[in-house]
């Protein structure tokens, strides 16, 4: 009996031992469980317990669509920005409440990026241009409804012939530049945001001999699956026409040069139009924002700045007048 009651206890101590194991094998230590989560909270970013899954969010600066429009006043705009807030929402009602109210409510603003002293840009020398400002790899999938784009106090210009002067800043250095523009952080997505500051226009020279600045910016979205471009590509076709005065065409012009160059993407290709038609086209081009030329001998060149972001063939004709 003493013997069978010792078989007994052993056999219970053993089960206990077994279950306890089996608990720790199926619930290990993750990042979840773990003390520091990315938020720096000890708990899930969400009542179910799960973290929302990741997108990238890209922002570039150019200055493509006033080209054919400058005067040429001005050498150098140097300016320099602080730091870009991005406001998201948090459910599809607070969106409708915002896009209503054409503001934003208070709260609900993340710094997308942030420069020590700022970051110092030449407007000018952006113009046909574009550059990087900011890369976020690891943003929550939800939507967005503006940017607030801030500014250093300090700004220059230089107007032809080298003369530097102050360019005065209004409030926006404080409040920030809002750029009014709906955009969503899909998980797995790259979504590329394309600021357009049109430096020529955004300069206003006052009576007394100074300069303010008065941003004149335009925004271009575009968001893809970085693994599958081949879903991402866009095509643009056209004609190259002689115009002898403004509104009268002569016919085609063929042999002419048309090139396509991206702003964002190392993009660039060439085509001689058709000798009969004038016509020429590019095929599966990368979604995002081009120039596109047009020029032949004793012809003035023309330019169109082109933004592609479907898989719709876009038509951009050219006239071009003799020199």
């Amino acid at each position: 009996m003493k013997k069978y009651f010792k078989f007994v206890l052993l056999l219970g101590i053993s089960l206990i031992f077994i279950t306890g194991c089996v608990i720790d094998l199926v619930v290990p230590e993750n990042d979840l469980n773990s003390e520091d989560t990315e938020n720096g909270s000890s708990s899930p970013t969400q009542e179910d317990g799960v973290v929302p899954e990741k997108g990238t969010l890209k922002i570039y600066l150019t200055d493509a669509l006033g080209k054919n429009d400058t005067n040429g006043d001005y050498e150098n705009i140097f300016i320099s920005i602080s730091r870009i807030e991005a406001h998201f929402v948090e459910n599809d009602k607070e969106q409708q409440d915002i896009e209503d109210a054409g503001g934003s409510k208070k709260g609900n603003w993340e710094v997308i990026a942030e420069w020590d002293g700022g970051y110092e840009v030449d407007l000018i020398a952006l113009k046909g241009k574009s550059i990087l400002l900011a890369s976020s790899e690891q943003l929550p999938s939800r939507k967005y409804t503006q940017l607030r784009v801030f500014l250093e106090d300090q700004a220059t210009i230089v107007v032809n012939g080298g003369e530097e002067e102050d360019l005065n800043i209004p409030s926006v250095g404080q409040t920030g530049i809002k750029l009014i523009h709906l955009f969503e952080i899909i998980p797995g997505h790259i979504t590329e945001l394309t600021l357009d500051f049109d430096a020529e226009q955004s300069i206003i020279e006052t009576g007394n001999g100074e300069y303010k600045l008065k941003p004149v910016i335009g925004i271009i979205s575009n968001t893809y699956i970085q693994d599958e471009d081949e879903l991402y590509l866009g095509s643009i076709e056209g004609v190259v026409y002689e115009l002898v005065e403004p509104g009268v065409i002569a016919g085609v012009i063929g042999g002419a040069l048309v090139k396509i160059e991206g702003l964002i993407l190392p993009f660039e290709q060439t085509y001689i139009t058709d000798d009969n038609t004038g016509y020429y086209n590019f095929i599966n081009i990368p979604f995002g924002v081009y120039n596109v030329t047009a020029s032949h001998e004793g012809y003035t060149e023309a330019f169109e700045p082109v933004s592609i972001d479907s898989g719709e063939v876009i038509t951009v004709d050219f006239w071009l007048e003799k020199k």
